[in-house]
């Protein structure tokens, strides 16, 4: 019974499919997908009043999902291609400002900025308080 419904509007769901979609090869897909979810869970279309109506409501959340899905993994071709720029202005001033600093200071300054210790561990290394 299932297979009769969707061929009796196989046409129709393709081309709506084929506008919804955008593309030809996207809705040749966005089509499979519908079908193969319209066939998992048969008893749904057999028993609805409209199964044209339920066809096409299922391709259009299958669409939805679809969108859903890839937005999370979409990446545009300016994110893929950016490096870092490394700011030298910055850097500079740190050096300049780590010649200001005294030892423990500059130490400290490096241990925690760069190198990613602790206070607590810093402390220890330095023989001082987190303070």
């Amino acid at each position: 019974m299932i297979n009769q419904i969707i061929e009796a509007y196989r046409v129709e769901l393709k081309k709506y499919c084929y506008t919804l979609a955008g593309t030809p090869w996207d809705g040749n897909d966005l089509y499979q997908n519908a079908v193969v979810k319209l066939l998992k869970n048969p008893n749904p279309i057999e028993t609805h009043p409209n199964p044209k109506g339920y066809m096409f409501k299922t391709a259009t959340n299958v669409w939805r999902d679809t969108l859903r899905k890839s937005k999370w993994e979409e990446i545009t071709s300016e994110d893929a291609i950016e490096l870092p720029i490394l700011d030298n202005s910055l850097l500079e001033t740190i050096e300049v400002l780590l010649t200001y600093l005294s030892f423990k200071q500059s130490s400290t300054f490096l241990l925690v900025e760069y190198y990613g210790f602790s206070m607590v561990e810093v402390a220890e290394m330095l023989n001082m308080t987190e303070g």
